[in-house]
This record gives C-alpha cells, sequence and structure tokens, in this order.
C-alpha cells in the first residue's frame, strides 16, 4: 500500500485544466481526456502534460463524447460522428446516442436498440433489441442498462443474459481497469444516502452511505487498477442542489472525501483523478487522492 501510494504522489500533480464560463461535455481515454461547450469547439487535453489543443469544430453543439483511443465520438443532434484523436473533419457514423467504441466496431443506442457498424465504415448490424438507454462495452461483451435492468449480450448479439432486475436506483455503469464492468445504484433513505456499486461474474456488492438525504441523486464510480475506488455523488437537499461530493476509497478500506461542487467523474488512474468541477466557472481539474485531507462519514 505504501509503495502503491508513493507511486501515485511521483506521477500525479493536481492541476487546473480548463476553463469555460458554459456547461461543458467531457469524455476520456488512457492519454486524453475531451472537453467541448456551446461553442461547438472539441479541446483536447493531454493527461500526461496537461497541454491542450483544438481538434474539430461543430456547427452544432456537441452532446457526448467518447473515445477508443484513436477515435473521438461524438453526438450532436441525434448524429453519432467520429474525429480522429489527433484533429480533422468529422464525419457522420449514423443516428443515435450513447457512441461506444472497442477500436474494431463502434456500437451505440438507437430508439432503445443496440446496434453496431466496425469503425471504417460498413454495414449496421442489429446487437440487442430492447429500451436501453445505456451501455458498456468489455472485451468479449456488450452491457445493456434501462427500465431499472443490467442485461448483458454477445459483441455478435443473441441471447441476452439478465443480471440486475428491477432495481429503480440504477444510475450507471462503474468502470473497472481490468476491464469489466458493474453497475451503479443510488438511493435516498430521508436521512441518508446509499450507495451500491455493484459487480458482475461473480456478483458481489459495496456499500457506501453519505450522512445526508439527497434527492434526485446521482452518482458515478471508476475503480482502478490497483483496487481503488472514486465515487462522485450529488443531488438536492431540501430546495438546493448539492453538487457531487468525491468519495475515496483505498485497497485497505481506508476513505476520504474532497471538497463538494464536482459535476461529474471523468477519469481515474495513476495519473490522478479528473473531474469536472462548478465554481465561478466550469474548471477540469486533476485530483490527487495522498494530497486529500482524511475524515470518516
Amino acid at each position: 500500500m505504501l509503495s502503491s501510494l508513493l507511486l501515485l504522489i511521483a506521477l500525479c500533480s493536481p492541476a487546473e485544466l480548463f476553463h469555460a464560463t458554459t456547461p461543458l461535455v467531457t469524455g476520456a481515454d488512457d492519454q486524453y481526456v475531451f472537453v467541448t461547450g456551446f461553442d461547438g469547439v472539441l479541446w483536447r487535453i493531454d493527461r500526461a502534460s496537461g497541454g491542450n489543443v483544438p481538434i474539430a469544430f461543430e456547427p452544432v453543439p456537441i452532446g457526448e463524447l467518447s473515445s477508443d483511443g484513436t477515435t473521438v465520438w461524438l453526438v450532436t443532434q441525434g448524429q453519432i460522428r467520429a474525429v480522429p484523436v489527433n484533429g480533422g473533419a468529422s464525419r457522420f457514423v449514423a443516428n443515435g446516442t450513447r457512441p461506444r467504441s472497442d477500436g474494431q466496431y463502434v456500437y451505440w443506442i438507437a430508439d432503445g436498440r443496440v446496434q453496431r457498424m466496425r469503425i471504417d465504415g460498413g454495414a449496421i448490424e442489429d446487437v440487442a433489441a430492447g429500451s436501453w438507454s445505456d451501455l458498456a462495452l468489455t472485451s468479449d461483451a456488450v452491457y445493456l442498462l434501462g427500465n431499472g435492468e443490467v442485461a448483458r449480450a454477445a459483441k455478435t448479439g443473441g441471447e441476452l443474459t439478465p443480471l440486475l432486475f428491477a432495481s429503480p436506483d440504477l444510475r450507471s455503469f462503474v468502470r473497472n481497469a481490468d476491464g469489466t464492468i458493474g453497475a451503479v445504484t443510488v438511493r435516498d433513505t430521508g436521512r441518508s444516502t446509499v450507495i451500491e456499486l455493484v459487480q458482475f461474474d461473480p456478483l458481489r456488492t459495496t456499500t457506501k452511505t453519505v450522512n445526508r438525504s439527497l434527492r434526485l441523486a446521482t452518482a458515478g464510480a471508476i475503480i482502478t487498477a490497483d483496487q481503488r475506488t472514486f465515487v462522485v455523488v450529488g443531488g438536492q437537499s431540501g430546495a438546493f442542489s448539492v453538487f457531487g461530493e468525491l468519495i475515496g476509497e483505498y485497497a485497505d478500506g481506508s476513505e476520504w472525501h474532497s471538497e463538494t461542487g464536482l459535476v461529474s467523474l471523468i477519469a481515474a488512474g495513476d495519473d490522478g483523478i479528473y473531474v469536472l468541477k462548478r465554481g465561478g466557472d466550469m474548471v477540469i481539474e486533476r485530483l490527487c487522492a495522498p494530497a486529500v485531507r482524511r475524515r470518516r462519514f
């Protein structure tokens, strides 16, 4: 554990990486963070140097971003478009939302169905019917989330395997550094907010509790290769919006909280924790876990 923390201290340097006066849409891969605002300019931020460069412009604001390390997949007014990570003009891919790519195929959701296409073009293939709202990829499967359920399908399609049923508290997928997928549920008890990280294969659940009632709570989570867990949770407390608080947990179970004011969790790894923060401006920051003051729930 000590060697892991020393490595993180050596590799991570806290920094403010990007400022904007309008809401931002973000995405990330292992090397870059991508960000855009209402002006339609797509920026690439180097996770190693912190430098940023514009790589594309869309005349219509971008609503979603993801990257497979080679291509940035973006959504504008229901159209999925592709931009090389090194910059250039975008090209139309298909109509849909939630684009995710494994480097060979790009997958998306169109009218609740999951479809895919080779990244260099070709015929559109159906993967899974239904009313899905989100998807995530592993090396051999597609994970689907919608209507309080999680299911798994082969990348080529076929029969769905149900994994989680009738959970109205489902919020998002958990991203694990080993390539596996889990899910986040958030439940307001009236006195506290209970966050569950559900992992599949084998099925196991980790529970975290925030001692504050949050209505309309949201959460996102990342679990890194050395089993450090990062969760951002936010919602409404009374009549006020509560912007997210970062909860960190080390492999030995020790925990800490960072300052509030976080909108979303973008990425996490040995180089730091990348978050979108709301203050006077919208800011992308790189946080470093050991530098955050420890305290108990």
